[in-house]
């Protein structure tokens, strides 16, 4: 579902050049509220950028040693088991990033933008990202995979918190 949102969205809001533009249109703007540019988080300065690009990596690289993945390997009975899912955990952060990149895709749809502005809550912004340009099979599908796919981390912390008796 990612994949295809990822592909497929950009085509039908100007291409990738037109939202990365209304992206830093957005983000240049001043806050009536705060006075201050709503993309203040940022970074612009060369020793916020190195902060910011360190935890990011730091995070990644992380990501063997979350609880979630350290359930998994002690959940399995092959080593190869093992290996192959920690082979193929960066695909995870990578969709990760994708998923991220759909904000900027809401940003760029005129009507998702004005709909998540009027509900107040930009957690919705995919949402009516799918749902604005999406068929109804499809935004159905989507929607399934978010409540099927968003429990499941939490789900696994969970279970290793149990699981160790805290």
């Amino acid at each position: 579902m990612v994949i295809v949102a990822v592909l497929c969205l950009p085509t039908k809001v100007g291409g990738w050049g037109h939202i990365f533009g209304a992206a830093e249109t957005h983000m240049k703007t001043i806050s009536p509220v705060t006075h201050k540019p709503t993309g203040v988080f940022i970074p612009t300065t060369g020793n916020s950028q190195l902060a910011f690009s360190t935890l990011a990596l730091g995070s990644a690289l992380a990501l063997m040693v979350y609880p979630h993945a350290v359930t998994g390997v002690l959940s399995t009975k092959r080593r190869d088991i093992i290996k192959r899912n920690m082979a193929l955990l960066p695909l995870y952060s990578i969709m990760l990033g994708f998923i991220a990149l759909l904000g900027y895709v809401a940003l760029a749809d005129k009507v998702t933008a004005a709909n998540v502005k009027k509900a107040g809550n930009p957690q919705l912004a995919v949402p009516y990202l799918f749902q604005h340009l999406f068929p109804s099979w499809f935004t159905g599908i989507a929607f399934a995979a978010i409540i099927i796919g968003a429990p499941a981390p939490a789900a696994a912390v969970l279970g290793s918190e149990v699981s160790r008796g805290d």
